[in-house]
This record gives structure tokens, sequence and C-alpha cells, in this order.
């Protein structure tokens, strides 16, 4: 199967904090496995990345794919041990997320009362 390296920083810059900046990358992992292209996702260069930006970027691949399918198809490169166990604590919440209805329930109702 061919594969597509997205080069995070080239893409959005070194500081990957944003839930907007995380949506783009989001996009170009779906419109590669859309096309039936596995992906590497390089962090290399990239200085700073917070939770907001792997929710939207990583996280939320979890609502319409299958983790078995993402961990056959996707890759991550370029990550220190820390980066990679807080990507690893954001996919294990989105699983929950959206597995769990349960869990998702309370967490948008808290997410609801914080907004008020």
């Amino acid at each position: 199967m061919p594969t597509i390296k997205i080069n995070i920083a080239a893409l959005v810059g070194d500081l990957c904090i944003t839930s907007e900046d995380g949506e783009k990358v989001h996009s170009q992992i779906v419109h590669a496995l859309q096309n039936g292209t596995d992906v590497e996702v390089d962090f290399s260069n990239v200085s700073v990345f917070a939770s907001p930006f792997l929710n939207a970027a990583i996280g939320s691949l979890l609502r319409d794919y299958a983790s078995e399918d993402l961990n056959r198809r996707t890759s991550f490169l370029g990550l220190t041990a820390e980066n990679y166990a807080l990507l690893r604590r954001v996919i294990a919440n989105a699983r929950e997320y959206f597995s769990n209805p349960r869990v998702r329930k309370l967490v948008d109702a808290t997410l609801a009362n914080s907004n008020e």
C-alpha cells in the first residue's frame, strides 16, 4: 500500500497548539486514508504541541476509524518519549469517548456547563 508523509512543521509550523491547526492535519490524514494511502505523521522540528491540537488532529480520527485500522495504517515519527506519551493519552481518551456513550454524555455535559 502506498504511504504519504505529512510533515507537521511544514503544514502548520513548529507550534502545534490550536484545534484549528489540528483540523488541518486531520483533513490531510483523512484524505490520505480515504484514498487508500497509509500515513506517516512526522513531528520533526515541532517544538511545542498541546492536547487541543492532538485531539483535533489525531483523537478525532477515532470517531470514524477503528483503532486497529489506524494502528495499521498510520505511524508517527519525530516524537520525544514525553510527546509520544501525550499522544498515547490523547488516543486512549478519544477511544474511550467515541466507544462509550456514557463517557461521551458525561464529557459533553461537563464541557457544556464550563461554557456557560
